[in-house]
């Protein structure tokens, strides 16, 4: 089964299956995290995919790149040259932290969040209370966050805890399978 697959065909034969994930209505948008089971499966272009779907959809959308690791989802997107803020900019961020949406790179309509390579520190890694307070002023003002998370659980409990729908990409493979157990 591809699951990749499986879930671009929900995304494109139901046309309101961003309905169920969409925010309550209360000032609470929601959270959806996407996750490998190894590096090289895809989550990546999954988390983009989903924010773009659902950018499309009219949903005002924030992606935002958690994995230190990933070497920036502003490059995926060909956004690298786009002016906004990176994570090394949000390294110090405690707190409320308001609408970010002015002062983040947009692409078609998706505000984005990306790890940047030359401007960070060396050694530095995300950690959880800098996630929290991003996380918690995207669910503020947009109506569905996705969040490319790493594998390793560390900055990723809060995420997962607050989804509503987290989304584990593997290799179809006995590795990959065996790989994403390890990640649950």
């Amino acid at each position: 089964v591809d699951t990749a697959r499986g879930l671009l065909l929900l995304a494109t034969e139901r046309r309101d299956a961003l309905a169920d994930i969409s925010g309550t209505g209360d000032g609470v948008g929601s959270l959806v995290c996407v996750l490998g089971g190894s590096g090289g499966v895809g989550a990546s272009t999954l988390a983009s995919g989903l924010a773009f779907v659902a950018a499309r959809a009219s949903h005002r959308t924030m992606l935002i790149d958690a994995d230190a690791r990933s070497g920036g989802l502003d490059l995926l997107l060909g956004a690298e040259r786009t002016a906004g803020w990176r994570w090394p900019r949000l390294a110090t961020a405690r707190g409320h932290l308001g609408d970010l949406t002015n002062q983040l790179p947009s692409v078609e309509g998706v505000d984005l969040l990306s790890m940047a390579r030359a401007e960070s520190t060396p050694g530095w890694e995300l950690q959880a209370e800098q996630l929290k307070s991003v996380l918690l002023s995207a669910m503020r003002s947009h109506e569905i966050t996705v969040v490319d998370l790493p594998r390793t659980l560390g900055a990723a409990r809060e995420p997962l805890r607050r989804a509503k729908l987290a989304v584990l990409v593997v290799r179809d493979d006995v590795r990959g399978v065996a790989a994403g157990r390890e990640v649950v």
